[in-house]
């Protein structure tokens, strides 16, 4: 996925960390499209975290008047862009919906036949519609009700807009199951496949055609700056834990001093640590039969209750889904967690994790 400002924002400090943040509610709630505003953000981004480094006062890229500079900065966006860009705002629900009704779909194979055929089948989209009256709707309402506000209340961030929409949108979906008031919209299986799937390859064949007429290939060419978001977090906690192990090992003695006891070694904590890997392998390893033998029990109740074609299509949905689980349980039995990764490299240069917690921090 596509590097994001919101990643590196936090290092910014002090005026200029409070004026971007001004500037970014701003552009939130202006109703821009998230391509254009990200772009945006990550070019004035750039510009803040420049004249950080160079010690020159925010003054001398806003001026004086950040709401100007905010009305002059987005004022060049056409509403015509937004609108040739709005149909790209519900590709994840098309997607949603078709790999829903499409995996429902399979799941009644084995029913179809005692309930007139696959024409007959129906399916209630209400979820669907409300998810996008609260979820769209709402969110283009909130932002134009605030967004007077946003210069008017000094202490109005980014952080506190973010919260209030969390808090209107828990509100109203716990309001309407107090009334009770879901709405109930049955239409055809076929239907909804029919189209959330042609909306799917209208958009792509669209998007294809332009990119053939823009780049001359019917992708666009891939970005240079690409990252992806799980690989920047793994790396994230990958880069954290030496600290906190090294604070968990300071805490640990300072708990045994209150109680009068002798502290622990670096090396008496590294041999603990090891213990611990030990135990996550056999954890793992219980863990993962546990799982397949759910996934198992499962099937064979429906192998013995519905049909066998049933039971074994439902083994095979089960066991796709638990791919994720799978690779986690053999990275514990393999060793190849974070902190198995981390003990063997302090092994291997000789240093305890203390040790390299430090080297980290002066690094």
């Amino acid at each position: 996925m596509k590097d994001s400002f919101v990643w590196h924002k936090d290092q910014l400090t002090g005026e200029y960390q409070a004026v971007f943040d001004k500037i970014m509610l701003y552009g939130g709630v202006s109703l821009i499209d998230n391509e254009l505003y990200e772009d945006m953000m990550m070019d004035l981004l750039d510009l803040f975290m420049t004249a950080q480094q160079d010690g020159k006062p925010v003054e001398k890229l806003v001026g004086g008047n950040v709401e100007k500079f905010c009305k002059n900065y987005f004022g060049h966006y056409r509403f015509r862009d937004d609108v040739m860009r709005f149909p790209a705002r519900f590709v994840s629900w098309a997607w949603v919906i078709f790999c829903f009704e499409l995996l429902g779909l399979l799941l009644e194979i084995g029913e179809i036949g005692s309930q007139g055929g696959v024409w007959k089948l129906e399916t209630d989209i209400g979820p669907y519609l409300l998810g996008t009256l609260c979820g769209l709707v709402g969110s283009v309402l909130l932002a134009v009700a605030v967004k007077p506000f946003v210069f008017r209340i000094k202490g109005f961030t980014t952080g506190k807009y973010e919260a209030l929409f969390l808090l209107l949108l828990v509100g109203s979906l716990l309001l309407i199951l107090w009334l009770d008031v879901f709405p109930v919209v049955l239409v055809p299986v076929w239907l909804a496949l029919l189209l959330s799937g042609g909306y799917l390859l209208c958009y792509y064949c669209v998007r294809a055609y332009r990119n053939r007429k823009k780049y001359g290939s019917f992708r666009k060419p891939r970005e240079t700056e690409k990252i992806s978001f799980w690989k920047k977090l793994s790396e994230d906690i990958e880069r954290e834990l030496p600290m906190q192990l090294k604070k968990r090992y300071e805490a640990e003695n300072q708990r045994l001093v209150k109680k009068g006891k002798p502290e622990h070694t670096p090396e008496e904590y590294m041999d603990t640590l090891r213990k611990e890997l030990r135990f996550e392998k056999a954890a793992n390893a219980v863990a993962m039969a546990l799982v397949f033998a759910f996934c198992m029990g499962i099937s064979v109740q429906e192998m013995v209750q519905e049909s066998a074609a049933n039971g074994l299509f439902l083994m095979a949905v089960l066991l796709l889904c638990e791919i994720p689980i799978w690779r986690l349980f053999l990275k514990g039995i393999r060793g190849k967690s974070r902190k198995a990764r981390l003990i063997a490299r302090c092994d291997e240069a000789g240093v305890t994790v203390m040790e390299y917690a430090d080297s980290q921090e002066k690094a």
